[in-house]
């Protein structure tokens, strides 16, 4: 007996492979890129897959202690490097297919009736952007997504709904240390869903005895760093405090490039109702009463919340600049949760509607999304011109890049130090984790505390 496809399951599966042309296609084969955060991400990984698992240098036999960043991420690189036996850059590609494709079956699980316009609403140039490169926003977005649809969900068994929410609260922390904050985003969202839905306050007061558990676990795990290395974040952010005009101006600049993913999702929806025809918005046509359907305002609060923090961290103490990465996770909250409140007020079972299209127009809608959906990257260079941001160098595929730097450094003898030029930006930091058994400094690289 033959089992046919459907056309959400054929939408989410070109998503998907348009997922994977980001992490492998462009950011493998055909043009690898790291930032000094992913080398970092990658040595660590390194380490902690040799067995030095709170100690980024150990390999090379120094002092240190796994602080600057937290270990969530890198472990996850190094738990795929043990099951694989391959190298830092390839592990973490496949830990990225895994979180693009976990995105996807969570969306298909806990948002059926809309996973179809769900799914391709991450098509933006900032989801697709952090998947190109090494960056803990990866399994950060996932958890967030999660906790997400666990607050938004129905009334349940208090107990469980603590222990979810402590665990997905402690994995955003682990991720990224801005996630310590997502207890109290929890409990905000938790209020506003039982406003929302007429519900009592189950799903709150489990989120406020959450906060009790994970606040412990980060305050010991911070109250650690500060005794291993002085600061709470493993390091003191480096750098001249810009004017409060000049960031507000980066800020302003950095938000208005986020409002493509808004566009982005109006574009896919656009060609996808000429594809389904009007039974996209027919109200009561075929559709099916999703049991527990997730809240779209909580998205949209959490998304909103999420960026908030971010930005005005960034206002309070130097760090990266504002741009695709920092913002994605709430930006990414903030589209999903927009196309959830629409579905609802809409009242019609999207994932119905666009089964219910004969095959060949799908396929059509499909080949005609193909064109821009494979050439994200590139539009984004374009956008970064535009926009007068900085651009990011594009070296080769990771095969030569890595050939290359091994050649260069060859000669260096374990447990070498040295320190590169000032300024010096190019593939040559790409040794820090190429090389694990050495130390290079890179003494003009900002030191980061979130």
């Amino acid at each position: 007996m033959k089992t046919r496809v459907s056309n959400c399951c054929l939408i989410g599966m070109v998503v998907f492979m348009a997922m994977s042309w980001c992490i492998w296609g462009e950011g493998y084969f055909c043009s690898c890129w790291l930032s000094p955060d992913g080398v970092s991400y990658l040595r660590m990984a390194e380490a902690a897959a040799r067995g030095h698992l709170f100690n980024p240098n150990g390999v090379a036999g120094h002092n240190g202690w796994f602080a600057v960043w937290p270990l969530g991420y890198p472990w996850c690189i190094a738990l795929v490097i043990k099951l694989t036996s391959l190298d830092a850059f390839t592990s973490a590609r496949i830990v990225a297919t895994l979180i693009a494709g976990g995105i996807l079956l969570v969306l298909a699980r806990c948002a059926r009736s809309a996973f179809p316009v769900l799914a391709l609403s991450l098509l933006n140039l900032s989801f697709c952007g952090v998947f190109r490169v090494a960056y803990s926003e990866q399994p950060y977005v996932l958890a967030l997504l999660a906790l997400c649809f666990v607050l938004s969900g129905k009334d349940g068994n208090r107990k469980i709904a603590t222990l979810a929410i402590a665990g997905l609260c402690i994995a955003t922390f682990l991720f990224r240390y801005v996630g310590v904050f997502a207890v109290f985003w929890a409990i905000a969202a938790s209020f506003l869903a039982a406003k929302l839905q007429r519900r009592n306050l189950d799903m709150a007061r489990a989120a406020a005895c959450a906060a009790i558990a994970v606040a412990a676990f980060a305050g010991g795990y911070l109250f650690l760093n500060h005794i291993m290395c002085g600061a709470f974040t493993g390091g003191h952010p480096t750098g001249v405090q810009e004017s409060f005009l000049a960031l507000a101006r980066r800020t302003f600049v950095a938000l208005l490039n986020e409002t493509q993913a808004v566009f982005f999702a109006a574009f896919w929806v656009g060609i996808l109702f000429a594809a389904a025809g009007s039974g996209m918005l027919r109200r009561g046509s075929g559709e099916v009463k999703e049991e527990g359907a997730p809240n779209g305002m909580v998205f949209v609060l959490f998304g909103l919340l999420c960026n908030g923090t971010v930005v005005v961290l960034r206002f309070l103490m130097p760090f990266d600049p504002l741009g695709f990465r920092l913002l994605c996770p709430g930006t990414t909250l903030l589209v999903l949760g927009l196309v959830l409140e629409i579905r609802s007020r809409l009242g019609v079972d999207w994932a119905v509607a666009i089964n219910a299209v004969p095959m060949r127009r799908i396929l059509a809608f499909l080949v005609l999304a193909a064109v821009p959906a494979f050439n994200m990257l590139p539009m984004e260079r374009g956008i970064r011109r535009i926009m007068h941001l900085p651009s990011d160098p594009w070296y080769g595929s990771y095969r030569d890049v890595r050939a290359r730097v091994m050649e260069k450094y060859a000669t260096l003898p374990p447990g070498t130090q040295f320190e590169f030029p000032a300024n010096d930006f190019g593939i040559d930091y790409w040794i820090d984790f190429l090389r694990p058994d050495i130390i290079a400094h890179q003494p003009d690289m900002p030191n980061a505390a979130f």
